[in-house]
């Protein structure tokens, strides 16, 4: 599930962001998790895919804000929002990704949506989970996963790793990230695939690997590959 951190005290902004983010990720089918930063809040970010910041808070400094979120988190894709273009500027101190500014329009938004969201983001995301392995494991870098003798096995192109969880849980961690379901035992990478058999009973990876289709994932899984092949054009 995609975290979002929005950093912003204003009622009406938040439920403006709020309503636009929704849009985006729903009409992409991407479940995700929404935050609002308060002055309760953990200031640990490190569990946050992207955060907007608008950069005039009324409980933070947001330059002194943006600073620790890119100690916490050098690659964090940070969005800054604000009603002022000077504040914009202040940006640059923190790397931020992209710059809205207020009242944020559908359009301005759905830009950084495709541009940030669904494109740095998927590329720069990685799996940090010691029980698997004591290096990151970029999700682009994964083929496929596969069930078997009670455990999951994530196959990249020279290493393969074995994990506890089960292939419902890599099936909901990685839907953001251009995998879908191929067979019952199956999660296959669409950023991986190379071709498909005549048939089209057999996925064909650009490692060399066939996977099985069957025919109860086949729709689902060729309609998610379609709006792949769209979306990457």
């Amino acid at each position: 599930m995609f975290q979002i951190l929005i950093c912003e005290d204003h009622l009406e902004d938040i439920k403006h962001l709020s309503h636009l983010i929704h849009d985006a990720f729903a009409q992409e089918n991407i479940s995700y998790h929404l935050t609002i930063l308060n002055e309760k809040s953990d200031l640990n970010f490190k569990n946050y895919d992207l955060i907007f910041l608008d950069i005039r808070l009324t409980s933070y400094n947001g330059i002194q804000l943006g600073h620790l979120i890119r100690r916490q988190c050098p690659k964090i894709p940070i969005i800054i929002t604000s009603l002022y273009a000077e504040y914009l500027q202040q940006g640059y101190l923190i790397e931020a990704k992209r710059y809205l500014l207020k009242p944020i329009s559908f359009l301005d938004f759905q830009r950084v949506f495709y541009d940030v969201i669904l494109g740095d983001c998927k590329q720069q995301k990685a799996l940090t989970d010691l029980k698997i392995s004591p290096y990151k494991i970029y999700y682009k870098d994964v083929y496929y996963v596969e069930f078997y003798d009670r455990h999951t096995y994530l196959y990249l192109k020279h290493k393969k790793y074995r994990t506890t969880y089960s292939l419902s849980y890599w099936k909901e961690c990685l839907s953001f990230y251009d995998f879908g379901q191929s067979y019952k035992a199956f999660l296959v990478s669409y950023r991986h695939i190379a071709d498909l058999t005549r048939d089209k009973k057999d996925i064909l990876l650009t490692n060399g690997v066939s996977i099985p289709l069957s025919k109860k994932y086949k729709a689902s899984f060729m309609k998610g590959y379609l709006h792949y092949l769209q979306c990457s054009q």
